[in-house]
């Protein structure tokens, strides 16, 4: 599947919101992890608008991860061929415009993330966790 269509629920929620649940909030509600979201600005205004988590049933906007996510379908369909456009989606991530704007954004608040951190990132291929229940083979990555 392309990634367009594979992104494309994806971009819809991020887009246009989904409703506050019942786990979101309580994890919202527990002051470690407000507190840790409160230092990122772009973080604290999709999540904590009014310094606060969202009432439950409060449609949660995310308009950044919307644009990410077009950004690298745009990558994907430029390319000639599907195994070429997911090579183009990830240099877009890690090395191209997106990569830039995740370094700028960390620099700018005192992080240390260097483009040359994300152009050295590659995932390891490893063998998926396997079980079977009641007769179907279950796969699962990883811990």
């Amino acid at each position: 599947m392309p990634l367009a269509e594979v992104a494309a629920p994806a971009i819809e929620l991020a887009e246009n919101g989904f409703p506050m649940h019942d786990v979101m909030l309580e994890t919202f509600a527990t002051p470690s992890p407000r507190e840790a979201m409160r230092q990122w600005p772009s973080t604290r205004s999709v999540f904590l608008p009014d310094g606060e988590p969202q009432a439950l049933g409060t449609r949660v906007v995310q308009k950044d991860l919307a644009n990410t996510l077009r950004l690298l379908v745009e990558a994907e369909r430029q390319a000639p061929s599907r195994e070429a456009g997911i090579r183009a989606a990830r240099e877009r991530f890690y090395r191209g415009d997106i990569a830039e704007q995740m370094v700028s954004f960390v620099r700018q608040q005192g992080g240390w993330l260097t483009l040359e951190d994300l152009t050295a990132f590659h995932v390891t291929v490893e063998a998926p966790c396997h079980t079977t229940y009641r007769g179907h083979d279950v796969y699962a990555c990883g811990p």
